[in-house]
């Protein structure tokens, strides 16, 4: 089993080491996780260098201080690790992201009322690092199943206008929160770069094409949470503690795991 991580992260915030980067890097650590991998590349929205890097960095790539354009690396290091899966199959590999709590965030004017974004993202990046980290195993197993394995499944992905009135559904099924899963090389090298170059009807919903792009080869996927096309949920008008109970949701993908060996053992 050979295992890899894929890591993008920001320095938009004068604090991202304490704020984020030392913290996920210790879960990593302390859940095993870093014991198991062959290599990590860091993906970084800005130019500062990385005090006492781990030994297995293999690859750092830094895309400078680009503020307002930093959305175009949503695509661009899901580009480089499509490329890399083509030449470098039988891995299982774990993307995952910062999910912009680096930053700093009001309130979306999209939002009927007022939201603690920052705590939110937080929120919901304690859950998605809890499933894909802390519980690494558990995804990793599931993989020998599934092609891949992340939170919160959607159908379809929707865009606000340029002022906010109005919404556009396309039919782009993806993870809730974008490259936050783990998945196996041989289905990432499967995925064509074209999607990201595409032409949408707005220039601002390109980025994002990095995030939708797990769903277009129709995988077999897996989801904490079930999809519920009547009920979607969303990080910011959800309060992820709230929304579902984690332990239970896990001891229930453990189950289905299980049961899945069993089944497997009798064929």
């Amino acid at each position: 089993m050979k295992l890899a991580i894929f890591w993008q992260f920001s320095q938009f915030n004068s604090k991202w080491e304490e704020l984020y980067y030392k913290p996920t890097l210790n879960k990593i650590i302390e859940s095993g996780l870093y014991d198991q991998i062959e290599f990590i590349d860091f993906f970084i929205k800005g130019n500062k260098f990385v005090k006492n890097p781990p030994d297995k960095l293999n690859n750092v790539h830094m895309f400078g201080t680009i503020n307002e354009k930093h959305k175009e690396i949503a695509s661009f290091w899901i580009d480089r690790i499509i490329k890399w899966s083509k030449e470098n199959l039988g891995y299982k590999i774990l993307l995952f992201h910062e999910l912009g709590i680096v930053g700093n965030y009001e309130s979306f004017s999209w939002l009927e009322y007022e939201v603690d974004v920052q705590s939110t993202k937080s929120k919901f990046k304690n859950f998605l690092e809890r499933l894909s980290i802390e519980k690494w195993k558990l995804s990793v197993d599931l993989l020998d199943y599934h092609d891949v394995v992340g939170g919160v499944w959607h159908e379809h992905a929707v865009f606000y206008n340029d002022d906010f009135t109005e919404l556009y559904k396309f039919d782009f099924p993806h993870y809730h929160g974008g490259p936050f899963y783990w998945t196996t090389s041989d289905y990432f090298s499967t995925l064509d770069v074209n999607f990201l170059k595409q032409k949408l009807d707005r220039e601002g919903w390109r980025p994002y094409l990095g995030e939708l792009i797990i769903g277009s080869k129709n995988p077999n996927y897996y989801s904490l949470i079930s999809y519920d096309k009547d009920k979607p949920f969303n990080q910011y008008e959800s309060d992820i503690d709230e929304w579902c109970n984690v332990d239970a949701l896990i001891e229930k993908s453990v189950k289905y795991l299980n049961d899945k060996k069993i089944v497997q053992s009798i064929l």
